[in-house]
């Protein structure tokens, strides 16, 4: 190797100190047979080969031979001829040999400068194979998350129960973004927030905060890369768990809102903006995926609840009904079933009008759902019939279940009745297994204790066991 810095060739590696070497050998080997012929000594020959080593150290020059040329001079016993002879043999070999040295010197010099913008060049096609390749692995990871956003859709679209459907949905998320906690809180129809499932379980610590508040008072979505940095809030010392970053997107289909999907990560700056979009466009699927269960739920509900009552109808009653059934046998514990019968009730809509007698109709089934909810489930039984399914309640409770009903009744107000007009209702019920053991058995019982009822003045309660007596 060369320093192009300088003109001059000095000693840089064991190479170029090689080459010299061979040089001068080349050249005491020669001055070996030349000795004779040109009758000098020993001592010439060795000061003839320093004086070579050292002009192969350095390019030849004007100075360095006329050096030569008066330390052959001074040599005694040397022929000025013969002397000549040597100067014109060692000054071409050096020529031819400077000559060759500095043409290698040239063209490693531009093989060299040309290997240095090759090298940037190969750098720089690297540098760009390495940003597409890392642009490739994002497009992949965003096209399997996409791909899972799919998958996780419909496996979320064939879940029926909306309870499960929640559980599943934030445990999904939770695994699928690889944040440290999911919220998800749904709001009612006037805005507040009606239920919240959280994973993992923040363990009764509160769950809208200051954070919640500015995405409610500014109704947009809400990224905090590092809590701790944010000037825009406060520490919240109400909440004691760790929060580094967090984001928040609204669930709104169109105008209608229904809650908020709040993502949380413990380590700081760990949320990205795509983490935001990714968020977002699942908290759009969460509200399509909501309103259509809250959709299936309404006609559900169309299909099971009796429009003008509210109470359920009767297909529904008689699957809860087998249920509860099947269940009380197994276990071995007592229900009651209640039926109640308007009193009178064709003489109203005759006396009144219809619509009256809708009125009397509804507001007699409020009470009676709100009478027997509690322990169990209702429906309309027949056109102004109620029936009632009380769970684990025995003949005292059934007894006195149905009186409260029929005095609660009897005492309404009904202003739509001139004179005042009290509306009573007769009520009959069986217990099982008091009365029967079969499930059809009871409804006998219950609707030949609703006729005896009847029967003896009508605004009475009978059971089972004022048809023995």
């Amino acid at each position: 190797m060369f320093n192009y810095d300088r003109d001059e060739i000095y000693i840089r590696d064991k190479k170029h100190l090689l080459f010299i070497l061979l040089l001068t050998a080349l050249f005491l080997v020669v001055m070996f047979f030349l000795k004779n012929r040109l009758m000098i000594g020993w001592l010439s020959v060795i000061i003839l080969c320093l004086i070579s080593f050292t002009l192969n150290l350095f390019v030849i020059s004007s100075v360095a031979i006329l050096n030569l040329i008066v330390t052959l001079i001074n040599l005694k016993g040397i022929d000025l001829k013969n002397i000549s002879l040597l100067i014109i043999a060692e000054g071409l070999l050096f020529f031819f040999v400077i000559k060759i040295i500095n043409s290698l010197k040239e063209e490693h010099k531009k093989i060299y400068l040309s290997s240095l913008d090759n090298e940037a060049d190969i750098n720089e096609i690297k540098d760009s194979i390495k940003t597409k390749e890392r642009k490739v692995e994002a497009l992949k990871l965003h096209i399997k998350r996409h791909k899972s956003i799919k998958n996780l859709a419909e496996k979320w679209i064939k879940i029926k129960n909306f309870d499960d459907f929640l559980r599943s949905l934030v445990s999904n998320i939770q695994n699928f973004i690889g944040c440290d906690r999911v919220i998800l809180q749904l709001k009612d129809k006037e805005g507040k927030i009606q239920r919240t499932e959280c994973y993992p379980d923040t363990m009764g610590e509160p769950l809208f905060d200051i954070y919640n508040e500015w995405v409610r008072n500014r109704n947009e979505n809400l990224i905090v890369k590092d809590t701790y940095k944010d000037v825009r809030f406060k520490k919240d010392e109400s909440i004691k768990r760790e929060i580094g970053s967090l984001i928040i997107c609204q669930i709104n289909l169109k105008e209608e809102s229904f809650g908020y999907l709040r993502l949380e990560s413990t380590t700081r700056d760990s949320i990205s903006v795509y983490t935001l979009r990714l968020a977002d466009a699942l908290s759009e699927l969460l509200a399509v995926l909501i309103k259509r269960n809250n959709l299936i739920a309404e006609v559900e509900k169309l299909a099971r609840v009796d429009g003008l009552t509210g109470l359920f109808k009767r297909w529904y009653f008689d699957i809860r009904f087998e249920k509860e059934y099947l269940m009380a046998k197994r276990y071995n514990y007592r229900f009651g079933l209640i039926i109640c019968d308007i009193d009178h009730f064709k003489r109203i809509n005759d006396t009144y009008g219809h619509s009256v007698g809708d009125i009397i109709l509804s507001r007699c089934a409020d009470i009676f759902k709100n009478v027997v909810e509690p322990y169990g489930i209702h429906c309309r039984f027949g056109g102004e019939e109620f029936l009632g399914l009380l769970r684990r309640c025995d003949r005292p409770e059934t007894k006195k279940i149905a009186e409260e009903l029929r005095t609660r009744i009897l005492d309404m107000d009904n202003i739509e009745f001139k004179n005042s007009e009290k509306v009573s209702v007769s009520v009959g019920f069986s217990v099982f297994p008091d009365d029967s053991i079969d499930g059809e058995k009871l409804f006998q019982i219950a609707d030949e204790a609703l006729y005896k009822a009847k029967k003896q003045g009508r605004n009475r309660c009978f059971g089972g066991e004022d048809l023995i007596k």
